[in-house]
């Protein structure tokens, strides 16, 4: 976890010397992506998995709020069609990868009504920004800064700091770099932790 920015690497460590069951019950699979590539499938969502859970303990947010995250962040590109630029796909994970995840989602301790908030942050991680008054900022807000961090998958200049929305994500941009280069192919988000916090 060398990589990790040292204020939070000690917390960090304590808060993940034991995972919730949640982390690995939602764990996809490539059979789950109706568009299964490198840039938007299996391996680019366990690493935005990933950054969820790390923001979400680094900045002190609420574990349902983080959980809510982490099952948008599961589901945000599985209804992609292409690699390229489109708004829609979360739209249509919402539509239709949504209703596949509910009773898991459910079974890891989400409750009805933050189903719609899981919703919201899928619909609009490809849209502009919901506004911050909504109930679902928050959820698409820890998504947008967790997804924006594995940009570095598409090239060395493709993440732009000034659009992040939350002060700290800032300082795991090394870490998100390092998680791209070194563990590009890993399949299972349990190991991508496990290998991740031996960087």
């Amino acid at each position: 976890m060398n990589h990790l920015p040292p204020q939070y690497r000690e917390p960090l460590l304590r808060s993940f010397s034991r995972l919730p069951h949640w982390v690995t019950d939602l764990q996809p699979t490539w059979s789950d992506f109706d568009h299964p590539s490198e840039y938007h499938g299996l391996l680019h969502t366990n690493r935005v998995m990933m950054h969820v859970l790390l923001l979400g303990h680094a900045g002190g947010m609420d574990d349902n709020l983080v959980r809510r995250a982490y099952c948008a962040a599961v589901i945000h590109d599985q209804a992609r069609r292409h690699d390229g630029w489109c708004t829609q796909h979360g739209a249509w994970s919402r539509e239709t990868k949504l209703p596949r995840w509910t009773e898991r989602f459910l079974n890891a301790g989400i409750t009805g009504d933050e189903l719609e908030l899981i919703g919201d942050a899928v619909e609009f991680h490809s849209k502009n920004d919901l506004p911050g008054e909504h109930p679902a900022f928050a959820t698409m807000a820890l998504l947008k800064d967790a997804d924006a961090l594995d940009r570095f998958r598409l090239g060395p200049g493709e993440l732009d700091p000034r659009y992040l929305r939350h002060g700290h994500t800032r300082a795991f941009i090394p870490f998100a770099m390092t998680l791209v280069e070194r563990y590009w192919e890993v399949e299972r988000i349990e190991v991508l932790l496990e290998q991740g916090f031996c960087t």
